[in-house]
Order: C-alpha cells, then structure tokens, then sequence
C-alpha cells in the first residue's frame, strides 16, 4: 500500500512553512505499527504522545479523536506515525511495514548526552538533528546516549537491552529516557516467557553477552559495533526473548 498523510485530518494537504514543528523542529510524534489488521498497544503510544505534548508545552487534540482518525486509515500491517505541531497542527502518516527492518543488526556508537536539559528525556520530540548528525559523523546508524556518569539512557531511535549472565538487563525509566512501549512489551514478554530480568543502571563501558536495541520498527535487533559486546548477531537469550516478543504480540493482537 502506498504512503499517504493527512494534516487535521484532510488528506494530501502539507505543513505550513510558518508552523514551529517545522521552523524549530517544535514537535511530538509517536510511531506504531498494526499487525495485520490490528495496531499494537495502541492505547500505550496515544497516552505517551498526550504526555510528550504536555512536557513540551504542546497543545494536543482529545485522545478520542486521535484514535478515531488513525482507525479510520490504518491498514493491515501498516506503519503510522503521529505528530503534533507546535502550531496546533496534527499530522498522521503511514506506510508499509519494512520487514526487513525486524531483528537486522544495528551498528551503533557512543555519544555523551547531558540531562539537564529543559526537556527531559521522557518526552518524544522531533529535534532530532543532533543525533542523526552524531551518527552521521560516527559513521553508523545509531548512537547510544549516555549521561556524564557513563550510565546509558537509550539509543537515538530506541531503548537498550543487554544480557549478563543469562539475565535482561534494562536501564531504569527515570525521566532521562523514553519509556518504550516496545521495551515495556518485552519486560511482559520476558516474565510470560519464565526469562530473569533486571532494571538497573548499566555502564556503556561494561561488558555484556548479548547487546540489543527494541522499538516499534525493528521489534528486537542485535547491536555491532559497540566495544561492550563483540558479538554481532542474535544470541541464545535474545532469540528467546524475540520468539516471546512475537507471541505477546501475537496474543495481543489476535485476541477477541
């Protein structure tokens, strides 16, 4: 199926060059993705998008009407993303899922974050260009932030998950990082599955197992290129927290 957008909910309309989302990268967004014809934790993305409004002073739409104009369009397998203005302008997108996207390898670096920003790390926003200009000159397509501690908050796109010793191991959410839909999925995942999970700081320099990234589009991918992890490829305990990953979703979105 072919990309389409609408703006306040007209289709093929653009964003007016005036509008600070698009001026000053003023911005709230969330990504999410239906499989078949259901999207996934839908109620999830909405509320953290309302929230991400508010944090950035936002103006944000009632959630109903959001849910309504996503469930009017969205497709079977089908991408959306969801933006607010700053000039009080909600823009829906979507597209195709890229399977290939799923589970493929990320290359990622470090990158040094501050957190006392005005923003805090809780809210997902468009101002993105300093990370993808980190990555850029990095040469990769990820960089994973961490604070001046050397405590890492997430990736640029995406939490962080690692393997000690057989256990998960996830950063703590506590306002510094986005609390991930997909990450909250995969602690579920884990627990349905019996595999022992922790939430606690995790040193960039420390070494682990097994390295991942998760969000909406890649599910559950192995990071490269990290001198924390060599291994470049899907271990024994990430492949069995993505096989518990695709069943919850697979319960998820099936039922009823």
């Amino acid at each position: 199926m072919a990309a389409r957008s609408f703006v306040d909910g007209v289709p093929g309309v653009g964003l007016p060059v005036d509008d600070p989302g698009f001026t000053l990268g003023w911005t709230a967004f969330e990504t999410l993705r239906s499989y078949g014809p259901r999207p996934f934790r839908l109620d999830a993305h909405l509320q953290r998008l309302v929230g991400s409004a508010a944090s950035l002073l936002l103006p944000a739409p009632p959630l109903e009407l959001l849910r309504a104009e996503l469930l009017a369009e969205l497709g079977a397998d089908e991408v959306a993303r969801i933006t607010l203005t700053a000039g009080g302008r909600r823009v829906l997108e979507l597209g195709p899922v890229d399977p290939a996207r799923i589970g493929r390898p990320v290359r990622c670096a470090p990158c040094l974050w501050p957190t006392d920003l005005p923003v805090r790390g809780q809210a997902k926003h468009g101002a993105r260009a300093f990370w993808a200009v980190a990555a850029r000159r990095a040469g990769v397509e990820e960089v994973i932030l961490h604070d001046r501690d050397g405590r890492i908050l997430e990736s640029s796109r995406s939490n962080v998950i690692a393997v000690l010793e057989g256990v998960v191991v996830t950063p703590p959410i506590d306002g510094d990082a986005l609390d991930g839909v997909t990450r909250r999925a995969i602690l579920d995942a884990a627990e349905a599955a019996g595999i022992p999970t922790r939430i606690e700081a995790l040193p960039v320099a420390r070494p682990v197992d097994e390295l991942y990234l998760c969000s909406t589009l890649k599910e559950l991918a192995p990071v490269v290129g990290m001198p924390s992890c060599p291994r470049e490829a899907f271990g024994p305990v990430g492949e069995r927290l993505h096989d518990a990953l695709r069943a919850l979703i697979t319960r998820e979105t099936q039922a009823g």
